[in-house]
């Protein structure tokens, strides 16, 4: 067993890759070994895969983005609702199960003031105040809920929640003449 997992070890990191090579295949960060291979990291946050190379969403950091109640799995954080919420279609946040009635009928009468109030208690509950509001980076509390930011060098991905570690060697090597090392 221990000649099978040196054998898979081996492969996974493969002597005489760098992280210079633009194909080591780490989702985060590549850190060379002192043997001439590399190996991968997750930023803080995440967990490294089977695989070696992907980084999973844990609901360490930022409560996984979910609103309520995070656990994770193997493909990343499954988010839950307390009881008298339910998840949005959003799979992150939560809805009492009145607002969630309000947004899901159409052609509702109900007055304008019960659905500010609703809105109201919801933006309560979601303030950088509690796990971070759900970002993964800088947080801020804004008359309709949570912004999320990045700081240079990430971009904010569509969940609004979470930073990607932009690249700058991607594009046109970077500005650098010869070599471009992506750090994190």
């Amino acid at each position: 067993m221990l000649r099978m997992l040196m054998l898979l070890h081996l492969s996974c990191f493969a002597e005489g890759m760098s992280c210079m090579n633009k194909d080591h295949g780490c989702a985060h960060i590549c850190r060379e070994t002192p043997k001439g291979g590399v190996a991968c990291e997750c930023r803080p946050g995440f967990e490294l895969s089977k695989n070696q190379r992907s980084c999973i969403l844990t609901c360490n950091h930022g409560n996984g983005g979910c609103q309520h109640t995070c656990d994770d799995a193997d493909n990343g954080p499954i988010c839950g609702c307390h009881p008298k919420y339910i998840m949005h279609v959003d799979g992150k946040t939560c809805l009492e199960r009145e607002e969630a009635a309000v947004e899901i009928s159409e052609g509702n009468t109900t007055a304008g003031a019960d659905v500010d109030k609703r809105v109201k208690r919801r933006l309560l509950m979601e303030t950088c105040a509690v796990n971070n509001g759900g970002c993964d980076r800088t947080c801020k509390d804004t008359s309709t809920g949570v912004h999320c930011s990045c700081p240079v060098g990430f971009t904010l991905q569509f969940d609004g929640k979470t930073c990607k570690d932009i690249d700058e060697c991607q594009s046109n090597n970077g500005d650098c003449d010869h070599f471009c090392k992506n750090t994190v």
